[in-house]
């Protein structure tokens, strides 16, 4: 359903905010948030009116995904390292992996919480962590 950001709190971790559907709308709490560009987040506090979205930006949300082309999969979360620059990580995937950069990702569906095929962005760069498991952040 048809949402408007009404609320930005400026002290908020991640970017959250408050959009102008609630219960009343048939909105609940963990539901999927998104735009004509993708997955944005998930409600995390909702009334009869309105509902506060945590963004995928956070280190809280965890959302399966895969790429699109190569079908590696992997599990989206957020970083504080990464969250000013609208990215996130794409960890838990294969070290013989076939993402390239521009790479589409998109929901798993696996868990249950997002639907299959929700478009998260697009893989910008590709790196190891210390421990040799590959870690990829997107945007």
């Amino acid at each position: 359903m048809p949402a408007t950001v009404i609320r930005r709190d400026a002290n908020a971790d991640f970017y959250a905010f408050t959009i102008d559907a609630g219960k009343n709308l048939g909105v609940n709490v963990n539901d999927p948030v998104i735009t004509e560009n993708g997955l944005i987040g998930i409600v995390f506090e909702c009334d009869a009116t309105t509902s506060k979205v945590k963004t995928i930006l956070s280190p809280d949300i965890k959302v399966g995904a895969t790429s699109q082309k190569s079908k590696d999969a992997g599990v989206i979360s957020g970083s504080g390292t990464y969250c000013d620059q609208n990215l996130t990580m794409l960890t838990k995937i294969s070290s013989d992996n076939k993402l390239k950069k521009g790479d589409i990702i998109v929901t798993s569906g696996v868990g249950g919480m997002f639907p299959k095929n929700l478009v998260i962005g697009q893989v910008e760069n590709i790196s190891f962590d210390n421990f040799g498991r590959t870690s990829t952040e997107q945007q």
